[in-house]
C-alpha cells in the first residue's frame, strides 16, 4: 500500500486587511506515486512420482487523497473589512500515479509413472486519486479590490498495468497439467473541485471578478493474462484458463446508490457581489479513460487424453 494524502493550505480566516497592493492566497500540491510491484514463483520435480506446485501473487494499492484550498473565511470583528488592489486566490494540484504489477508462476514434473503439475499466477492492481481543491470567498461581509480572481485547478492521471502468466508441464507415463491466470486492474479519479464566493459581499472598482473551476482527468490501463499447460503420457491430461477484468471510473455510482462522485462547481450563492467590469464563473471538465484487456490460454496433451482451454 503506497498512499500519499495532505492538508496544502493558504488562508485568510477571521481578520480584517488592508493592502495597498494584491492580496494573494495560493496553495499549490503536487503528488507523485511510482510503484512496480514484481512476484515470480517455479517448482521442479522428477522422480518415480513428480509433483509441482507453483504459484504467484502480487497485489499494488496506490492512493493520493490531499485538501487543497486557498481562501478568505471572513473579515474579521472590527469592521474594516477587507482592502486590497487585487484579490487572487488559487488552489492547484497535479496528482500522477504510475503502477506496474505483475506476477509469472512455473511448475513442472517428470517421472517414469505419475506426473501432476500445477501452477497458478494472479496479479491485483487498485490506483485511486480523491482529491479536494478548493478556492473561495465566504462569510465576508466587506471585500473591497480592483478585481477578484478565484480558480480551482485539478490534474490528475494514472497509467497502470497489471499482468499474470503461468505455466504448466508434467511428463510421465500419466501426465496432469493444471495452469491458471488471472489480473484485475481497478482505477478510480473522483476529485472535489470548487470555486466559489458564498455568504460574502464583494466590491471591484476597475476590473473584473473571475470565479473558475478547471479539471482534467485521464486514466490509461492495461490488464493481462495467460495460462499455458503442456501434459504428455500413455494418459495426458491437460487445463488452462485466463482471465482479465479491468475497471476505468473516474466518478461512479454503483445500484445501491453509493460511490463516489468527480464534482467540478463555481457558483456564487448568497451574496452581493458589485463590479464595474465584468463577472465570469466557470466551470470546465476534461476526461479521458482507456483501457486495454486481453486473456489467453493453451492446453496441449499429447497422448490418450484430453485438453481444455478457456
Amino acid at each position: 500500500l503506497t498512499q500519499v494524502g495532505m492538508p496544502v493550505q493558504a488562508y485568510l480566516e477571521d481578520s480584517s486587511v488592508t493592502a495597498q497592493g494584491s492580496l494573494a492566497l495560493s496553495a499549490t500540491a503536487t503528488q507523485t506515486i511510482e510503484a512496480i510491484v514484481v512476484a515470480a514463483s517455479g517448482a521442479i520435480s522428477a522422480g518415480t512420482v513428480g509433483v509441482g506446485l507453483s504459484g504467484a501473487g502480487v497485489s499494488a494499492d496506490n492512493r493520493i487523497s490531499a485538501n487543497v484550498r486557498a481562501y478568505i473565511d471572513g473579515d474579521g470583528a472590527s469592521g474594516l473589512g477587507i482592502t486590497a488592489d487585487d484579490v487572487i486566490l488559487s488552489a492547484t494540484d497535479t496528482s500522477t500515479i504510475t503502477a506496474d504489477a505483475g506476477a509469472g508462476a512455473l511448475a513442472a514434473a517428470f517421472s517414469g509413472s505419475l506426473g501432476i503439475t500445477l501452477s497458478i499466477g494472479v496479479s491485483i492492481a487498485t490506483n485511486s486519486i480523491t482529491n479536494q481543491v478548493k478556492a473561495y470567498i465566504i462569510n465576508a461581509d466587506s471585500l473591497t479590490s480592483e478585481s477578484v480572481d478565484i480558480s480551482a485547478t485539478e490534474t490528475a492521471s494514472v497509467d497502470a498495468l497489471s499482468v499474470a502468466a503461468s505455466l504448466s508441464v508434467a511428463v510421465g507415463s500419466v501426465g496432469i497439467a493444471l495452469s491458471g491466470a488471472g489480473s484485475n486492474s481497478t482505477n478510480v479519479i473522483a476529485n472535489e473541485v470548487e470555486a466559489f464566493i458564498e455568504a460574502s459581499t464583494v466590491e471591484t472598482t476597475a476590473g473584473d471578478v473571475s470565479v473558475v473551476a478547471t479539471s482534467s482527468n485521464s486514466i490509461s490501463a492495461l490488464v493481462g493474462a495467460v495460462a499455458a499447460a503442456v501434459s504428455g503420457g500413455s494418459v495426458a491430461v491437460s487445463g488452462a484458463i485466463g482471465v482479465s477484468l479491468g475497471r476505468n471510473r473516474i466518478g461512479y455510482k454503483e445500484q445501491d446508490g453509493t460511490g463516489l462522485h468527480n464534482t467540478v462547481l463555481a457558483y456564487i450563492k448568497t451574496s452581493t457581489v458589485t463590479s464595474n467590469g465584468s463577472i465570469s464563473v466557470k466551470a470546465a471538465a476534461t476526461d479521458n479513460a482507456s483501457l486495454e484487456s486481453f486473456s489467453g490460454s493453451v492446453a496441449i496433451a499429447v497422448g490418450i487424453g484430453a485438453a481444455v482451454a478457456g
